[in-house]
């Protein structure tokens, strides 16, 4: 409600299905881009081969000369190497099919639904829906079918949002009198969320 005001177009939380829908790009698979085992480095920010960047000595703690994979301290893909240790800036890796930039990795996304227990199962009182990967999961964590979840008050490391427009036409009336942003590598590109598929854990979304 407070990012509608502020912006002047209606805004939300997408939900989990609207969230699916996106990430997946219309593919099947553990990914946008394949499955898991393949070298996402050009596409997603996951915890990878930098995170023996994670080992430090001293009082003043600065990292390593070549650590041993050993001290990464966090469990990681040895096999891939993304080029980020953390964060990384939007547009760093390649955009989906969607036009959309970060869906499974860089940080995990809240959402507006209600945790269940499965997809339309049993609600868990006092949860909220969490999707997505991060810079701090493995790829086996950031699957497009898996599910997270926190209480709504958590303010969690790892965790961020992304928003659905909820009135497309009245968005891009109201950004034909928004300047430009000096950063030429972001771009925006508004995506007519789908609400009427049916997902389930692993499978491609079917239409109802």
């Amino acid at each position: 409600k407070w990012l509608s005001e502020k912006c002047g177009v209606e805004v939300s939380l997408p939900t989990e299905k609207q969230w699916e829908w996106a990430a997946r790009g219309g593919s099947d698979k553990d990914f946008w881009f394949g499955k898991l085992g393949d070298n996402y480095g050009a596409f997603e920010n996951f915890c990878d081969a930098q995170a023996v960047k994670f080992a430090v000595n001293g009082i003043d703690p600065q990292p390593r000369v070549n650590p041993e994979p050993e001290l990464a301290f966090v469990p990681y893909d040895s096999d891939v190497d993304d080029g980020n240790l953390v964060m990384a800036n939007v547009g760093s890796y390649k955009q989906n099919p969607f036009g959309l930039y970060d869906m499974q990795g860089n940080v995990c996304e809240w959402t507006s639904d209600n945790y269940s227990e499965t997809l339309g199962g049993r609600p868990v009182e006092g949860k909220k829906v969490v999707r997505g990967g991060s810079w701090r999961d493995r790829a086996k964590w950031a699957r497009v079918s898996i599910r997270k979840d926190y209480a709504p008050w958590q303010k969690v490391y790892n965790v961020g949002i992304r928003v659905v427009v909820n009135d497309a036409a009245a968005a891009a009336k109201k950004l034909r009198s928004v300047p430009p942003m000096q950063d030429s590598k972001l771009t925006r590109l508004t995506v007519p969320l789908k609400d009427n598929v049916a997902v389930s854990d692993g499978n491609k979304p079917k239409g109802k």
